[in-house]
């Protein structure tokens, strides 16, 4: 693809390498370059060599940067939006006040970069390393109670949660677990936000139960307050979540599948 490139000064090496890479199809190699305020839209530079890159200000909105090397790339106040950047590596790097919205960064290296006041609406985290990464100030990225808050009832006991249970799940019960009236189940909690899938009492809300296994029986539970503190919600949140310990209250019969 023939990126859609303006850079203040055309003739630099870093244009002309851009251009090259992309007429041999292969990754380009721009370690160092200097690159503020260029317009990168819908540019094709994935696989490259942007480490050290001077990004700031710049246009990569619908840019494919997917499994490129951007390791303490500058790329404040840069316009990211649907970028793809699946794969990357940003350690150490700077999105301060980016826009990311719609970003796909997905399994990306994320160690200790700043995300500090970036607009992470709608970007996909699925898989992505947040170790050390500095998210003061984010828009777009939902806080777990208000999800919570917004798709649970709470009485003084604690949330009211629902939960598939029965033979045909992807993971097998564990032993431990009975499933009765009033019984309490609970599993180590992976705390992991950017993990979709993991370990730990899996449920959802009433709408995603109905929708989803309805051959199995739909339990009401709930979550104690005491154990709400080990409630982790995903980023990517997609109508369940996770916690280490609920209780079975009740299984509602009758419930039937919405139709989807």
């Amino acid at each position: 693809m023939k990126p859609n490139i303006r850079i203040k000064h055309p003739k630099t090496w870093a244009y002309r390498e851009i251009l090259l890479a992309s007429k041999e199809g292969r990754p380009a190699n721009l370690r160092n370059a200097i690159l503020d305020g260029a317009n990168l839209r819908e540019a094709y530079l994935a696989g490259s060599d942007l480490a050290g890159v001077d990004f700031t200000n710049a246009y990569l909105g619908g840019a494919d940067l997917s499994n490129a090397n951007l390791k303490f790339a500058n790329l404040t106040n840069a316009n990211l939006c649907g970028t793809d950047l699946t794969n990357v590596d940003l350690t150490s790097a700077n999105l301060g006040g980016a826009n990311l919205t719609n970003a796909d960064i997905k399994f990306a290296d994320l160690v200790d970069a700043t995300f500090a006041d970036a607009d992470l609406t709608r970007v996909d985290l699925e898989g992505s390393d947040l170790r050390g990464t500095n998210l003061s100030g984010t828009k777009g990225l939902q806080a777990a109670s208000d999800w919570m808050n917004k798709n649970f009832n709470s009485t003084e006991e604690g949330y009211i949660v629902y939960k598939r249970v029965g033979a045909h799940t992807p993971f097998s019960i564990p032993d431990n677990w009975v499933i009765q009236e009033g019984s309490t189940i609970g599993e180590v909690c992976n705390a992991n936000r950017t993990s979709m899938c993991a370990c730990g009492v899996n449920f959802g809300t009433e709408e995603w139960c109905l929708s989803h296994l309805p051959e199995l029986c739909l339990w009401e539970c709930l979550i104690k307050w005491e154990w709400a503190a080990d409630i982790t919600v995903p980023y990517n949140v997609n109508g369940t979540a996770r916690c280490g310990k609920l209780q079975l209250i009740r299984c509602i019969k009758n419930k039937v599948s919405y139709d989807y």
